[in-house]
C-alpha cells in the first residue's frame, strides 16, 4: 500500500490531506512514504536509465534517420517543471518565469520510449540551456559516434 500512496501523490494533483484521506493513514506517513519511494528510485535509476552505447547509438540513429531523414537523432529531449516548496534562504532561485517554485526536470527517450536519461538537479529560475550544460546528457553526448548517412555530405569547415 505504500508504493500504491507514493504512486497516487506522484502522479496526481492531489494535496496530501487528501491522498491521507483516500487511504486512510496520516498525513505525515503520505510525505514519508513519497520521501522513501523517490529515495528508492534514485537508488536503481542506473539499472534501467541509461545513455546507448556505441552500437545502440549507431542503431538508434540509423532508425530515426530512417524514419525521419534527420540524421544524428538518438532521442528527443524536453523538460517541465515540477512544483516544490522552495527553500527559505533561497526562494527567488526556484521561482521559474510562469511566477511558481519549480525544479527543472528534463528526460531523454529514445526511438523505443524509453528514458535515457533523467535530471532533475536545477531549480525553475535556470534556463534550458544551463539545465543541458550541466545534465549527464552534456557529459556523455561528447562521447557519442558520429554516424554519416550514405546521403549526407560533411563540408570541410563543419
Amino acid at each position: 500500500m505504500r508504493v500504491a500512496i507514493a504512486i497516487y501523490k506522484l502522479t496526481s494533483v492531489c494535496e496530501f490531506r487528501v491522498v491521507r484521506s483516500l487511504f486512510g493513514v496520516h498525513k505525515t506517513s503520505v510525505h514519508r512514504f513519497v520521501h522513501r519511494f523517490c529515495q528508492a528510485l534514485a537508488k536503481i535509476k542506473a539499472m534501467y536509465i541509461q545513455m546507448p552505447n556505441n552500437e545502440e547509438a549507431i542503431n538508434i540513429a540509423e532508425i530515426n534517420f530512417q524514419k525521419t531523414g534527420f540524421p544524428q537523432v538518438y532521442g528527443a529531449i524536453d523538460g517541465c517543471h515540477i512544483a516544490v516548496r522552495a527553500p527559505s534562504h533561497c526562494s527567488r532561485d526556484f521561482l521559474n518565469r510562469k511566477r511558481f517554485h519549480s525544479m527543472v526536470l528534463q528526460a531523454v527517450a529514445d526511438n523505443q520510449y524509453r528514458f535515457r536519461d533523467v535530471s532533475i538537479q536545477c531549480p525553475g529560475s535556470e534556463h534550458d540551456a544551463s539545465v543541458l550544460r550541466k545534465s549527464n546528457l552534456n557529459h556523455h553526448s561528447a562521447s557519442l559516434p558520429i554516424v554519416m548517412h550514405k546521403t549526407c555530405t560533411l563540408k570541410a569547415y563543419v
